[in-house]
């Protein structure tokens, strides 16, 4: 089977701003001291629109990676900004063009919430592994849409902007992707996770566990012989039960980000990612997990230090 390197890992984040500036926070202080002691401090307003974001941190992840943008074959990407003139073919293709990726088949990916990197690293990896591509970029963004608000609910983290992309390929690269795990239960979105709390999170256990062991068990992995997990940035105690649910330890988390950014959609994995190894976490051989979840979905990537 054809090896995928990863390579090129670049992210860009909106304007750094307080969450005491919130202004539901600043209208209740006793909801602000929840967030902070649960870890989050900032979060991150986007200043430019999708299109923006998308031209800038692709042309960053292809030079990163060392990639001519005219041998990319495929470009596959991941939001639910499904309304934004970004997810449309005339949007992309101006988006192609402007990044001199003339030669790339657009792939838009939907759907999958905050487990949308899992989602698009999977496409990337199946088409480098079935030969249909070897040159695969991989883009994903997260935008509040207008008039939202940052604050999810049951306080688990806040809202913030960012793009993050990289590169799939034939060739090796800073990371080896090994494999993606998936699960979804669609029963989950008849529940509400305010009302129907306990059976809410019950369920989003059972999906962890699925995608964690399609991803491992074709690996002959075990949960122990990962060095990191890497899951969403929210609060400290729901990034804790929900590695405890899919059967890791506390010391295998990484929450170097919940306090900079809070949680950026489905970017956040993937930028967490790279400023884990950034920040010296793994080490070459070393092997990681990132765990990303939705409503209804969950999805697993295996990746190794090279």
């Amino acid at each position: 089977m054809t090896e995928c390197g990863l390579r090129g890992i670049r992210y860009r984040l909106g304007e750094p701003r307080e969450i005491d500036e919130l202004p539901e926070l600043v209208a209740d202080p006793g909801l602000l001291e929840v967030f902070k002691l649960r870890g989050l401090a900032r979060y991150a307003a986007a200043a430019t629109g999708p299109t923006e974001a998308g031209r800038a941190v692709l042309g960053d992840s292809l030079a990163a990676a060392a990639i001519d943008p005219g041998s990319v074959d495929v470009v596959v990407y991941g939001t639910d900004l499904v309304a934004d003139a970004l997810f449309t073919q005339e949007g992309m293709n101006d988006l192609l063009l402007t990044c001199g990726l003339d030669r790339a088949y657009p792939l838009g990916v939907s759907l999958s919430g905050c487990n949308g990197v899992a989602s698009v690293l999977d496409i990337a990896s199946s088409l480098v592994r079935a030969g249909t591509a070897r040159r695969v970029a991989c883009l994903v963004i997260g935008q509040l849409a207008h008039g939202v608000s940052r604050l999810m609910d049951l306080s688990m983290s806040v809202l913030s902007d960012a793009a993050v992309a990289c590169v799939v390929t034939d060739e090796p690269g800073e990371l080896r992707l090994l494999r993606v795990g998936r699960a979804n239960l669609p029963e989950i979105g008849r529940l509400s996770i305010v009302t129907q709390t306990q059976a809410y999170f019950a369920a989003t256990a059972r999906t962890l566990q699925i995608a964690v062991d399609e991803a491992l068990a074709p690996l002959a992995m075990t949960r122990s012989d990962l060095s990191r997990v890497l899951t969403n940035n929210y609060a400290r105690h729901i990034q804790q039960a929900f590695l405890r649910h899919a059967g890791f330890r506390a010391d295998q988390s990484w929450l170097g980000n919940l306090s900079r950014f809070a949680h950026a959609f489905s970017a956040d994995t993937l930028i967490n990612l790279a400023d884990c190894i950034a920040a010296g976490e793994l080490a070459p051989a070393q092997r990681c997990l990132l765990l990303g979840t939705s409503p209804s979905s969950c999805g697993a990537v295996v990746v190794e230090m090279n």
